[in-house]
């Protein structure tokens, strides 16, 4: 799966701005939390995305 950003974000020290493009491995955690968040943990740290900030691609 990948997932696109709408908005900059910096995740720990991975920073992506708009366009950018993260492929979600089989050792990476990505889910919905509620209506409003995603979840990921990457690399043993959490992350709470957006969903209006994010597009998931594939």
């Amino acid at each position: 799966m990948k997932i696109e950003f709408k908005m900059s974000y910096k995740l720990g020290l991975l920073e992506f701005k708009v366009g950018d493009q993260l492929e979600i491995s089989k050792n990476t955690i990505f889910e919905s939390i509620n209506d409003k968040y995603y979840m990921l943990i990457l690399k043993g740290l959490r992350y709470d995305l957006l969903k209006e900030d994010i597009k998931i691609i594939q």
